[in-house]
């Protein structure tokens, strides 16, 4: 590999990075064209069901491909999905090199991409800046090995761990730079869920915001609010209901029938998933099914605890104020079972931190699922 080749897969990511949010469950892809030491052309995969980064790539190329380099975070595909195989048409544009960062891990894609070049006479090197191109598709992978959305907890609290105070005041724990990043963060995610403790205490919206997405994009986007309620009791005048988007109900079957009607007359999907609580596993697989890549938990603490307590956290955002509310009463941001043992509990490596004024977050993975 040449000296370029790094830098070449560096802008790739880069591009691939632009699709965050409106991609999955499809990976984050970029692709880079470089002919006699200059780029040509680069693409991104800019939506679920769009070109894939190859194509826009080639569509971008300011020249001839022919005898070119791609360079690319994510072995091209070489099956039929949502858009024709990737390696067709690098093969049909006499694409002289290949250079990847990691193969795919879908069985659909899985070597067969790479194969099908290298029979093609297309040379193809791999293996550079793997782990980085991991990480970028940390939600993909996950969904892949895991047959279940990424799931991760956002979770705002002082220093002694309280959400709130005994009170039951939480407004607010963070400052205004905190929150409005926490608020950006749903965009990146398919799904935003919480349970109806979050909805009667707090009235939140779970809106991402607007400003500086161009519509188009928007028009794109995959945005599902779920509420884990067991009994149907969401309200009808909530603010989630203000916003158009979809909403679906997570509800037990003791829920009562008119309530139901109520809840569907509105607007919202229902979904019965458990007898008398909201059986997790059964709601994941819906979501899986509907092709939903990541969920973003936003609590309160019943529900924190119940995806930790199914070992369903990849992981965590935290945001931590430097206040100390005390009181045995102040809810936790983790309620749930909990673990016996510090040894048996959920052990989780710190990935970075970044600072908004007083406030602190740490973003947690969790290595385990990977």
């Amino acid at each position: 590999m040449n000296n370029n080749t790094e830098i070449y897969l560096k802008r790739a990511l880069q591009l691939a990075a632009k699709g965050r949010g409106l991609v999955s469950p499809n990976p984050l892809v970029g692709a880079v064209l470089v002919k006699n030491n200059r780029i040509i052309g680069e693409g991104y995969h800019q939506y679920f069901g769009g070109d894939h980064a190859e194509i826009d790539a080639l569509k971008n190329s300011t020249e001839s491909p022919e005898g070119s380099t791609l360079y690319v975070n994510l072995e091209p595909c070489s099956h039929f999905g949502k858009t024709p195989p990737c390696t067709k048409a690098l093969i049909k544009n006499r694409i002289k090199k290949v250079v990847a960062a990691m193969a795919d891990p879908n069985p659909s894609v899985s070597g067969k991409g790479f194969e099908e070049m290298r029979k093609a006479g297309i040379e193809v090197e791999t293996g550079l800046l793997e782990q980085e191109s991991r990480e970028i598709n940390r939600a993909y992978l996950t969904r892949l090995k895991k047959d279940r959305p990424f799931i991760a907890l956002k979770i705002a609290q002082t220093l002694d761990g309280k959400i709130a105070s005994y009170t039951g005041q939480s407004k607010w724990i963070t400052g205004e730079k905190a929150r409005a990043f926490g608020r950006r963060l749903r965009f990146e995610y398919d799904v935003i869920l919480v349970g109806i403790n979050t909805i009667l205490s707090d009235n939140p919206s779970l809106n991402y915001p607007r400003t500086g997405i161009p519509q188009t994009l928007l028009s794109r986007k995959r945005y599902l609010k779920v509420i884990l309620d067991s009994e149907a009791r969401l309200p009808l005048p909530a603010k989630i209901w203000e916003e158009a988007s979809r909403i679906v109900v997570a509800v037990a079957k003791k829920a009562p029938a008119g309530r139901l009607r109520c809840l569907e007359k509105k607007g919202a999907q229902i979904i019965v998933a458990g007898n008398q609580k909201i059986d997790l596993e059964k709601l994941l697989d819906f979501l899986y099914r509907q092709e939903i890549g990541s969920v973003l938990v936003e609590g309160g603490a019943a529900t924190n605890g119940s995806f930790i307590d199914a070992g369903l956290v990849d992981l965590v955002y935290l945001f931590q104020a430097p206040l100390i509310i005390g009181g045995e009463k102040a809810k936790t941001s983790v309620a749930g079972k909990g673990f016996a043992t510090p040894e048996s509990a959920l052990h989780l490596k710190l990935k970075s931190t970044r600072r908004f004024n007083a406030d602190h977050l740490s973003i947690y993975i969790n290595e385990e699922n990977l």
